[in-house]
């Protein structure tokens, strides 16, 4: 089977796609994990086949940029990046997928390959790795819900 993994993200979005398409390798599958190339290293050196979505610099621009690490204005940022990604990572999802084939696992944030998931009909798994998106609404002291007041 050939598996396309989309890591996007910092360190805690790589490593775990890294031990997915590990395991993945391991049983026979052939992986390839579309990240930018600040992970090339990482991910080469497990043996997995590496695309590149975005250059380390780019990759480094954006976790040095402290909008990007703001509560609110954190979220526009890292959204820009992911809709600026959209028709890159469906391209080269494109290129890769073998119809019939391929089996598709992407990180929230990989908008392009839930386009591709639709127009391929690759079947296809989301992988939400850590709670950085709101999961609920709490009441908070006036007694309304506050949509910025997550339950993790």
């Amino acid at each position: 089977m050939n598996v396309i993994l989309v890591a996007l993200g910092s360190h805690g979005d790589v490593h775990p796609f890294v031990g997915i398409g590990s395991a993945l390798r391991e049983r026979g599958h052939r992986v390839k994990v579309i990240a930018f190339g600040y992970f090339q290293k990482l991910i080469e050196d497990s043996e997995l086949e590496y695309i590149a979505c975005g250059t380390a610099e780019e990759y480094k621009a954006l976790a040095s940029n402290p909008l990007a690490w703001k509560r609110f204005r954190g979220s526009r940022a890292i959204m820009e990046l992911c809709t600026g990604l959209i028709e890159p990572i469906y391209r080269l999802i494109a290129e890769n997928h073998v119809p019939g084939q391929t089996l598709l696992a992407a990180s929230s944030l990989a908008l392009g390959a839930r386009v591709a998931e639709d127009h391929l009909r690759i079947p296809s798994a989301t992988v939400h790795l850590q709670p950085s998106i709101p999961s609920g609404c709490r009441t908070g002291r006036s007694g309304r819900s506050s949509a910025w007041s997550t339950r993790w």
